[in-house]
């Protein structure tokens, strides 16, 4: 059963789209990892790590968001948010933006789906956890990558 998460966001940027999205799952620890991407339910009773536990290369199960571009000028955000329930016997809820704009937007959007998702389960918020990436593209030969990622897995 998933009893771990970990909250994670990076920047990267590298020659092609691919390559830099790879940095940045790198820079946020998870890219050594097959990523499943997941809806956005946190098992409950789940608890943050720092780093992932499971043995690399096994599959690891994400929900993130992410941007890539290359055209200069542009401002690009990620943003993950997970709602922790008051009781811990109810599961959580993660939600996911990114957006051609500032960070404190992608974070406002993914704190306001957060209240919305976890007022439809009829759960109380004990707490409201944010992770944001944010970058400027400066150089069109390149490309940039925002991204922010909830993780999962079996922990011990």
């Amino acid at each position: 059963m998933i009893n771990k998460y970990l909250l994670t966001a990076s920047t990267a940027t590298a020659e092609t789209e691919l390559t830099s999205f790879d940095k940045a799952l790198l820079l946020s620890r998870i890219g050594n990892y097959n990523l499943v991407k997941v809806s956005s339910i946190l098992p409950a009773k789940a608890k943050e790590a720092d780093h992932p536990t499971c043995v690399e290369g096994s599959v690891l199960f994400t929900a993130f968001a992410q941007i890539s571009s290359n055209e200069a000028g542009k401002s690009l955000s990620a943003a993950v948010a997970v709602g922790i329930p008051k009781d811990n016997d109810q599961v959580g809820v993660i939600m996911e933006f990114s957006c051609y704009g500032r960070k404190d937007y992608a974070e406002k959007m993914v704190s306001k789906m957060v209240k919305e998702a976890m007022c439809n389960r009829n759960a109380e918020i004990g707490e409201i956890l944010i992770k944001s990436s944010s970058v400027e593209v400066d150089d069109s030969r390149n490309y940039f990558t925002a991204f922010a990622a909830v993780a999962m897995w079996e922990g011990e």
